[in-house]
C-alpha cells in the first residue's frame, strides 16, 4: 500500500460532489486539504442544442458532416455509430478513409491507429461511443455532436468538452435531440 504521507494530486473536468467525496474519503485526504475548481468555462466553444428533423435511426441530421470539418459525434450505442457511418458511405458518398468508428468492441490496436489518424488530420469524421472519452486529448477538433439524449448531464459535458481544446480555436458544441 502507499503510505498515508504520499501526496495525490486529483484532477478532473467532470467531477460531481458525491464522487469527489468518495475520492477524498478513498485517497485519506485529509480535512484542510486544497481544492482548487477552475470551472468549465469555455468562451471559445458555442454550445447548441437543436432537435432531430428526421427520424432518429435515419441519420438525415448528419448530413452536415459533409463539410468534412474535425468532428467527433458521439453515439449511446455502437450499432447506431455503425449504422451512421454506413449511411454517410452510402447515401451521402463520403470518403470511407475520412470516416472512422470508435467504440469498446475494437481491438487496441485499432483505436490507436484510429486516434493517431485522427490526429493526424486523415481521418476527419470519428463516430464513436463513450470508448473514446478517456485518452482523447487533441486540441484541434472544431465541433462534437451529441447524437441523441446522452446518458447523464457529465457525460454530456465531457463529451462537449471534446472541442475546441485550443482556445485560439472556435468550437462548436452540438446537441441533437
Amino acid at each position: 500500500m502507499v503510505p498515508r504521507e504520499t501526496p495525490f494530486l486529483a484532477t478532473s473536468a467532470t467531477l460531481p460532489p458525491q464522487i469527489l467525496e468518495n475520492i477524498k474519503k478513498s485517497l485519506h485526504f485529509r480535512s484542510d486539504t486544497h481544492m482548487v475548481n477552475v470551472g468549465n468555462d469555455r468562451p471559445n466553444i458555442k454550445f447548441v442544442v437543436t432537435e432531430f428533423r428526421y427520424p432518429m435511426n435515419s441519420f438525415h441530421d448528419l448530413k452536415f458532416l459533409m463539410d468534412f470539418k474535425k468532428t467527433i459525434v458521439y453515439f449511446n450505442t455502437r450499432p447506431a455509430a455503425e449504422s451512421a457511418r454506413r449511411f454517410l458511405l452510402q447515401e451521402l458518398c463520403l470518403d470511407s478513409n475520412k470516416i472512422a468508428v470508435y467504440h469498446s468492441i475494437k481491438s487496441e490496436t485499432f483505436k490507436a491507429d484510429i486516434l493517431e489518424r485522427f490526429r493526424k488530420d486523415k481521418v476527419l469524421i470519428l463516430l464513436a461511443t463513450e470508448a473514446v472519452g478517456m485518452g482523447c486529448d487533441i486540441n484541434n477538433i472544431i465541433r462534437v455532436v451529441q447524437y441523441g439524449i446522452p446518458p447523464s448531464l457529465a457525460s454530456l459535458i465531457q463529451r462537449l468538452g471534446r472541442t475546441a481544446r485550443d482556445s485560439k480555436l472556435q468550437g462548436v458544441g452540438l446537441t441533437i435531440v
